[in-house]
């Protein structure tokens, strides 16, 4: 995934927009991983 790879701090204020708050990310985290379980066992 591209979020994991370490940002420099150049791209920081491009991707201030990107920022959510934890109870966001966290669901958007859980949507994902819910996302790509579905696919792997169809």
């Amino acid at each position: 995934m591209a979020a994991a790879e370490p940002m420099g701090p150049a791209q920081v204020p491009m991707n201030s927009e990107v920022i959510m708050d934890p109870i966001q990310a966290v669901g958007m985290e859980w949507r994902m991983k819910r996302y790509l379980l579905s696919r792997a066992f169809l």
